[in-house]
Order: structure tokens, then C-alpha cells, then sequence
């Protein structure tokens, strides 16, 4: 017979909460657990109570240092109740962002120049999805930056980006949009994003989270020229490793950037 352990454990599912915690925000604000599948032989009354505080719990803890508490918790679990059926219960959580976009309402964000009224809400929620669902990584293009790079050439860029920001605006607290969205406009030309994806990028420069920080400066790095430049000389950075790498690309930009007005100026000497 499988052990206990070897269908589930906290190490995996403990990624789940992560998720849960980093791309969604106030979860632990919703009113109602009921429609989520129940935990086997867990009484009706107590299903939703079990799932708000273990939620609760993982925003709590630090699992940086040492054994937490809902490491415990989650021990408990496994030795009281069906594992299996935690398991669907715990990716009933993890589905939980995609539910909460689908109902959001996305009215108050800017329409795109020439898409229709009736269509824009479903093209936010389709972008957003698509986002959310992304593995974003340096040095690939994911489906999420393609899109975008459709509706740019496909409307007015000024519209579509003016649209991107209340996207950023509305889902500000939401690390794993955010990302997405710093990832997007990092790969395309400075000009097209100017100015609102300058300002997002400035906007995550003193985000509350490091990832989205290092993806603000790194839009700059992307962008390389003598704005970004200015930004990034005027940037500090509490962590050590984060203040090198800035250091370090504004030592390779005033490089570049010399190089490249001697090379203009002796073009026109030519």
C-alpha cells in the first residue's frame, strides 16, 4: 500500500500556496470557500474555515529560515484526512486567480482605439489569462509578448499602451502580472512604449518585491540609452548583489554610449 507521504507533501504543494500567495492578491479577503471541492471527511461547516486559515498561514510565514508553522499544519493534514482529496482541494486554490480574472471588471481600464466596446473586455481577460498562465524568461519570447506585439501593429500603439498601463494600474498588487507586463515592454523599442512603460518600469523600481525591481532595471538595461542611463545612475539599491549588477550596467551603457557618439561624430567628419 503507498504511504501517505509518497502521494503528497508539503515540499510540492508548498509551491502551490507560493503561487497562490505571490500572483494573487487579498486572497484571504474572499467571502466564500463553498464553491471549492471539500477535503474527505471534513464536516461542511469546518471545510471552509480549514482552507481561509491555511491561506491565511502561508501569508504569514517565512519558509526561508528554519520549520514554520504551516509546515506543521500541513503535516496535520496529511496524517488526519484523505491526501488525494487535499490535493484537489490545494489545485482548487491554485485555480482560484483564473476565477477571480475571469469575474474582475475590467470597465474602468483603457479601451484600445478601434476595437469594439462589446470585444475589449474579452480581449483584457484573454491578455491577462494569457499572462498569468506564462513562463516569462530572459532571452525567450513567450506567447503573452507575441499577442502584444500583434495589437501593437494591428492598432495605434499610443491607444494599446495607454490600455497596457490600466492593466498594470488595476493589477498593481499582482507580482505575477506585473512581471509579465515588465517583461513585455522590455523587449520592445523605447519609442513605442514612451511614455507609459517608462513609468511602469520606474513604478517597479521600489516595488515591495525583488524579482519585479530586478525586472524594472533590467527594462532599462533592454532599452540602453542615455535616459535609461540617466535613471539607473540615480538608482539605489538596499541589497548588494542588486546594487553591483545596476553598477555594472551603467559602467557597459556609458561605454556603449561613448563608443557610439565618437563613432557618430566621426561620420560626420567623414
Amino acid at each position: 500500500m503507498e504511504d501517505k507521504n509518497d502521494l503528497i507533501s508539503f515540499d510540492n504543494y508548498s509551491s502551490i500556496l507560493d503561487k497562490i500567495k505571490s500572483d494573487f492578491y487579498q486572497v484571504r479577503d474572499i467571502d466564500n470557500f463553498s464553491f471549492f471541492t471539500a477535503i474527505q471527511n471534513v464536516p461542511e461547516n469546518v471545510n471552509e474555515n480549514l482552507t481561509n486559515n491555511f491561506i491565511s498561514m502561508k501569508h504569514e510565514n517565512n519558509f526561508e529560515y528554519g520549520h514554520s508553522s504551516l509546515a506543521e499544519y500541513f503535516e496535520e493534514f496529511i496524517n488526519k484526512y484523505n491526501p488525494e482529496s487535499i490535493t484537489v482541494r490545494l489545485n482548487d486554490l491554485l485555480n482560484l486567480a483564473k476565477i477571480r480574472i475571469n469575474n474582475d471588471n475590467h470597465s474602468n481600464i483603457n479601451t484600445i482605439q478601434n476595437v469594439p466596446e462589446n470585444k475589449i473586455e474579452n480581449l483584457t481577460k484573454k491578455f491577462i489569462l494569457m499572462i498569468y498562465e506564462n513562463n516569462f524568461e530572459y532571452g525567450y519570447i513567450s506567447l503573452a509578448e507575441e499577442y502584444f506585439e500583434e495589437l501593437i501593429k494591428k492598432y495605434n500603439p499610443e491607444s494599446v499602451m495607454g490600455w497596457l498601463n490600466g492593466i498594470f494600474l488595476k493589477y498593481f498588487e499582482n507580482t505575477k502580472i506585473i512581471i509579465g507586463l515588465l517583461h513585455i515592454i522590455a523587449h520592445l523599442d523605447y519609442k513605442i512604449v514612451y511614455p507609459q512603460g517608462q513609468t511602469m518600469a520606474i513604478a517597479a523600481l521600489s516595488y515591495n518585491n525583488i524579482e519585479v525591481r530586478e525586472c524594472g532595471i533590467r527594462a532599462f538595461e533592454k532599452w540602453g540609452n542615455m535616459e535609461s542611463l540617466k535613471i539607473l545612475k540615480n538608482l539605489r539599491c538596499e541589497e548588494k548583489w542588486l546594487s553591483n549588477y545596476v553598477q555594472q550596467i551603467v559602467y557597459d551603457l556609458e561605454e556603449e554610449l561613448n563608443r557610439n557618439a565618437i563613432t557618430s561624430q566621426e561620420n560626420k567628419s567623414c
